[in-house]
């Protein structure tokens, strides 16, 4: 009784890309469209310096 490990077979199942991407994507798309939050789409000015 344990012992075991728990793990994917494959890295291509428990890389970032693959696990958190579609996560961030739904949670960074509902931000966005979120006009209580604010956050402007308009492109970033970078700082000088």
């Amino acid at each position: 009784m344990g012992g075991q490990i728990v793990h994917f077979e494959d890295i291509a199942f428990g890389q970032g890309a693959t696990m958190a991407l579609p996560i961030w994507a739904q949670f960074m798309k509902n931000a966005y469209s979120n006009p209580d939050l604010g956050i402007s789409d308009e492109k970033f000015q970078s700082p000088k310096y």
